[in-house]
């Protein structure tokens, strides 16, 4: 410290030394306040406790302390004069619990064994456990750096700093409490002098301390490297008697004896402990009498101040300016930040035992990222990325934790499961361990790429269909009208096949037992069925080819699915090759669903397909699943109708998913698909109807494909 200046804190300390004293406690007795007006029953009460456990801060100078005296350890400070008030006035003694620290008292607090707390922070916490009379001690909280320390105007310029932080203590629940959204680290001190010594040591960048603590600490200790660098954002520290909260009837006589304690008792006080903090024993008070002495250095001294003075000033002015364009950087950076339209999130990557990414942690996000994810950035922040979406895939952790330890930048896009969105992403590492990354939502764009695909691929199909079509019908309508006509031929009702059966001495009854025992008449029906079904297909081929539209009329969605799901039922192949009785089918539809404008049969041929398609996928799957599951659902959304077909079966691989829509591609086994029926369904959803039609599914995780059809015509 320069020299003009310690001339001016020695003059200052000695005037604060020589101010008069009043003595207190039970060596000074002070002027007593109003008389006390306790009820009988408080009175009572107070009688049948005569001695109340007083737990006491150890090192919280000058409100509360202990120091020891001839190897006897003494209660004192500011709160040491309250309590010997408070005996005066209510005729009891408050026993200080001496052997334990101010946790382990609050700890006893919460226990009921210690009763009375005479300087107590007031906080969320304690108010649990105990009961507080109005506060009679009132000091603000600050931050406390060391002198060579960058600027700090307040808490949030602690980011990526060491902050010591005193447990136990209320005034550091707040200071925890306002750094919850800012990164650093946080250092457990055990005490005020200990997060002190910390700071000056280099141990740490800051800490928060209550403002006449730091003062007399700083001064006691010869801190002098330290210095009160801003305030905090939160209300000063206020202080209270606190009592045990089952003790109501203690707490309102505490709070007339802290009432009766007069103003003038108060000050003087304050005024003995407070200039204590200045004073620091007699070798103080010696070498400010030494100082007086000096009286002809007076004028030097003063010429000292002056000089200082104007240098002070200069500084000032300089670091007023350096802190305006701090300040002023700050708001265009936290404007820039606020307006991107691109998702900004900075992480810092957490390593497993091998030193292998295994987690990160968020540490800021933009409104970009808020509004991109749905995730809320007061949230997630300090938060780790598997706490906040326990699905994200893997892949993400090791690229981004590539990036954090080699510092090499990446560009790619990739699909997160655990949001269900498309992102392009550029991932750089802005400090070793840490990565920063810039996104952009492009799932629209994917799917209206893949939509694009799709349709190529459809019109390729186009100049087959029209040709394959024609070619199919003609064979088609034989097989259809050959069934038809061995139906008749085998009808007992025509008096032509009986005649016929009679001149080959065939008994007509006798023949129908035979039909029916072989099952002829069923088999015969599902030929017509599989016929009837290849030519809705033909038909849809030729609609295809010509790139008609289609005719639509309001239908009700549900029953339209009640259609579908009866006509699943009674398919002969997942009748008595899939089993489809056996897999549970569940309905997700709304009573207030609006009517969907479309053409009946071909919506009822897509669902039927989707239908049908989860049901071989369930009754393949080695080993089956014990609660097979299809789930139709339907919602009004966006002006649209979607659909949702889902099944719990073996899903898609990733290949499969990007070709599933594509012209005789198939999962099925050989001889058991064509690989049409999505692609004809395709067609009729985003062709006939307008709509999209689009699949998501995983391995082992089941398939859910989805329409979108518009509810306007």
């Amino acid at each position: 410290m320069p020299l003009p200046a310690r001339f001016l804190l020695l003059a200052l300390a000695l005037s604060l030394a020589l101010w008069p004293a009043p003595p207190l406690g039970a060596d000074h007795p002070v002027e007593p306040g109003a008389a006390l007006e306790l009820t009988d029953e408080e009175r009572q009460w107070l009688a049948e406790h005569p001695v109340l456990r007083m737990g006491v801060g150890r090192g919280l100078p000058p409100f509360q302390y202990v120091e020891t005296e001839g190897g006897v350890p003494v209660f004192k400070g500011m709160a040491s004069d309250y309590a010997a008030l408070l005996e005066q006035r209510l005729g009891v003694h408050l026993e200080p619990a001496l052997d334990v620290d101010l946790p382990q008292a609050l700890e006893l607090g919460r226990a009921r064994k210690i009763d009375v707390f005479i300087c107590s922070a007031i906080s969320p916490e304690r108010a649990r456990f105990l009961l507080f009379t109005t506060p009679y001690l009132s000091y603000p909280v600050v931050i406390i750096t060391r002198d060579d320390a960058p600027i700090i105007t307040g808490v949030h310029d602690l980011q990526g700093r060491r902050v010591a932080v005193v447990q136990n203590l209320a005034s550091s629940e707040n200071f925890k409490a306002a750094l919850g959204a800012t990164a650093l680290e946080i250092w457990p001190a055990p005490s005020s002098l200990d997060a002190l010594l910390a700071v000056a040591s280099g141990k740490v960048d800051a800490c928060a301390s209550n403002l006449a603590v730091a003062s007399y600490l700083i001064r006691k200790n010869g801190l002098s490297n330290l210095r009160v660098a801003a305030p905090t954002s939160w209300e000063r520290q206020e202080l209270a008697v606190g009592v045990r909260s089952d003790w109501p009837l203690l707490a309102g006589v505490m709070q007339k004896a802290m009432d009766s304690i007069s103003q003038k008792e108060r000050d003087a006080i304050s005024l003995r402990w407070i200039s204590l903090a200045y004073d620091d024993g007699a070798r103080l008070r010696r070498a400010l009498h030494w100082a007086l002495g000096l009286a002809a250095a007076a004028a030097l001294c003063a010429a000292g101040v002056l000089l200082w003075n104007r240098r002070l000033a200069r500084e000032v002015a300089e670091r007023q300016r350096a802190e305006a364009e701090l300040r002023a950087s700050r708001k265009n950076y936290q404007d820039l930040f606020a307006s991107m339209q691109t998702g900004f999130a900075l992480h810092e990557i957490i390593l497993d035992g091998q030193g292998q990414p295994a987690d990160y942690r968020f540490l800021a996000v933009n409104p970009a990222f808020e509004r991109l994810t749905g995730l809320d950035a007061a949230k997630i922040i300090g938060q780790t990325v598997l706490g906040v979406l326990p699905e994200t895939e893997r892949i993400w952790i090791e690229r981004y934790g590539r990036v954090a330890l080699t510092g090499e930048p990446e560009t790619f896009e990739e699909f997160s499961a655990a949001l269900d969105r498309h992102f392009e992403v550029v991932v750089y590492s802005p400090a070793r361990g840490q990565f920063a990354t810039l996104f952009s939502d492009v799932t629209e764009r994917k799917r209206a790429v893949m939509m694009m695909m799709q349709s190529e691929k459809m019109l390729s199909l186009g100049g087959l269909a029209a040709g394959m079509a024609h070619e199919i019908n003609n064979p088609l309508a034989g097989i259809l009208q050959s069934a038809q006509n061995i139906a008749r031929r085998l009808s007992p009702e025509l008096e032509a096949n009986a005649e016929a059966a009679q001149r080959c001495g065939l008994p007509m009854q006798a023949m129908q037992c035979y039909l029916e025992a072989r099952g002829i008449g069923r088999m015969l029906d599902g030929i017509a069925a599989s016929g009837t079904r290849a030519a809705r297909i033909v038909a849809s081929l030729l609609s295809f080819s010509r790139q008609e539209g289609t005719s639509r009329t309001p239908c009700d969605l549900a029953e339209l699915v009640d259609e579908t799901l009866a006509l699943a039922e009674n398919d002969y192949d997942l009748k008595n090759k899939h089993d489809f009785r056996n897999i549970r089918v569940l309905r997700d539809l709304p009573e207030d669903l609006p009517p969907l404008p479309c053409s009946r049969g071909q919506i009822e041929q897509v669902l039927l397909n989707l239908v049908r398609n989860a049901a071989h996928a369930l009754s393949a799957m080695e080993p089956r699943r014990p609660d097979p599951t299809i789930r139709i659902a339907a919602r009004a959304e966006g002006g649209q109708m979607v659909i949702e077909v889902q099944d719990n079966g073996p899903g898609l691989s990733e290949q499969a998913e990007k070709r599933i829509f594509e012209p005789f591609f198939t999962t099925k086994a050989p001889g058991q698909g064509t690989g049409l029926g999505l692609s004809v369904s395709y067609f009729i959803i985003t062709r006939n109807h307008g709509g999209s039609f689009e699949v998501r599914s995983a391995p082992d995780q089941g398939a859910r494909f989805v329409i979108r059809l518009p509810l306007a015509p």
